[in-house]
């Protein structure tokens, strides 16, 4: 790999909201995450970063197959078959015949790899479990698999067949399956609904006329039972935050949100938001992205945490809160953010919006006068950004995990680099 290269960004001691902000230090996790932006800088008077030499191996993939980093593992999904080579080295591993669909989905679930044949629209038709280590099938199911953290019980279920609502509501029957395929329950769906995980071997279940559930993954016992007001329901609303249920739903002509406890779906706080956007997780707390700022709610309460004008959202990327600025002209304001106050911990300014995020890595934009695409993460000082190395200007769609970053590149290749 190239020597790493540090650049400053100069973020001072006193921040826009005044002070000094209050006193934080990060975890060993969030020193690891990194970000993902369009970078709009040059290294001047940096040693050149060579994309040649770095690169681990490349492989062949068509436009409509699909790849994961399972592990130490890269998994290629063709139209027919899935094949994974063990990084960096890229020596093969295992392939399995599936059927054959016009697009896959590759899911972790334990020791398993759920492989999802999708149809044109993204609707996922059936499922095939095949063990991560050796690529032996499992067994095989109909529909869509959705995991549940602390539980060996999978939900297998069906998405409404439609365009527009396609992988977001479910109908006909949700099956409590085990890691062999085994049925241990069903539960039969009056219309349709939405299935949220919950931890603890739990699931939300919402159903379209506001009826409200908590099961038990075991037995699909249920153990809570409430009402919700009317909303779009989607995986994505109600979500959870901390032991709070949060839901967005209309009020007296503007927005509400709500909080219900997870235990007993009982409602906690309701509050009416002009101008909502956005609902996003930010580290504890509940952002709301509005017309005229951020609103960041404590989960338990609704009580509001800290309102800033400067950000138009701010979510979190595992343990790192960022915050998107108000768009001038073509570029958007985008800084690391402390979740409880909305303090800036590191300006990046300099950088252009976000387009992916990964565990490992920074996916920088395609520099015209390099001719390359430097990939980088954030220094542990919190202040300074850390360029690895540079890859073809032409990468995109990128992954990383167990070591390596992959990228598509131009001329059906998956080009693979080493991190470590």
């Amino acid at each position: 790999m190239p020597a790493a290269v540090t650049i400053d960004l100069g973020v001072p001691a006193d921040d826009e909201w005044g002070g000094t902000g209050a006193a934080w230090r990060p975890s060993r996790g969030l020193l690891a995450a990194v970000l993902a932006v369009l970078l709009v800088f040059t290294l001047a008077g940096s040693a050149p970063l060579s994309a040649s030499g770095w690169r681990a191996g490349q492989l062949p993939i068509a436009a409509g197959d699909d790849f994961a980093l399972v592990g130490d593992l890269l998994v290629v999904a063709e139209e027919s078959t899935v094949t994974a080579y063990r990084v960096p080295r890229l020596d093969p591993v295992w392939t399995v015949s599936v059927p054959a669909s016009e697009g896959h989905s590759l899911t972790r679930a334990g020791d398993l790899l759920v492989i999802g044949g999708l149809n044109g629209v993204g609707r996922q038709l059936e499922s095939t479990a095949v063990t991560v280590a050796t690529g032996a099938v499992r067994w095989r199911h109909q529909g869509r698999i959705i995991p549940l953290p602390g539980s060996d019980v999978l939900l297998a279920v069906s998405d409404v067949p439609s365009v527009s609502a396609s992988g977001r509501r479910l109908t006909g029957a949700i099956d409590g399956i085990d890691a062999f395929g085994m049925r241990r329950w069903s539960v039969r769906l009056p219309s349709s609904a939405v299935a949220v995980p919950l931890p603890g071997g739990q699931f939300l279940l919402v159903h379209d006329d506001g009826a409200t559930e908590v099961r038990d993954a075991g037995d699909a016992s249920v153990r809570a039972t409430g009402e919700f007001p009317a909303a779009a329901y989607a995986p994505d609303n109600p979500r959870l935050v901390g032991s709070t249920v949060v839901l967005r739903h209309p009020g007296d002509n503007t927005s509400r949100i709500s909080g219900y406890d997870v235990r007993t779906l009982a409602h906690r706080w309701s509050r009416t938001v002009g101008g909502l956007q956005s609902v996003d997780e930010c580290g504890e707390l509940v952002c709301l992205g509005t017309t005229i700022g951020v609103r960041a709610l404590d989960p338990r309460d609704g009580s509001s945490a800290w309102v800033s004008p400067s950000w138009r959202r701010a979510l979190s990327w595992g343990d790192v809160t960022v915050a998107y600025g108000r768009p001038t002209g073509v570029d958007a304001r985008l800084a690391l953010v402390e979740p409880m106050t909305g303090g800036p911990l590191l300006d990046l300014s300099a950088w252009q919006q976000v387009t992916s995020v990964t565990d490992d890595v920074v996916l920088a934009h395609p520099d015209a006068a390099r001719g390359d695409t430097l990939v980088a993460t954030v220094a542990s000082d919190r202040r300074s950004v850390r360029v690895l190395g540079a890859i073809p200007a032409a990468s995109g769609g990128c992954r990383a995990g167990g070591g390596v970053l992959a990228c598509r590149q131009g001329g059906g290749i998956l080009g693979v680099w080493a991190l470590d």
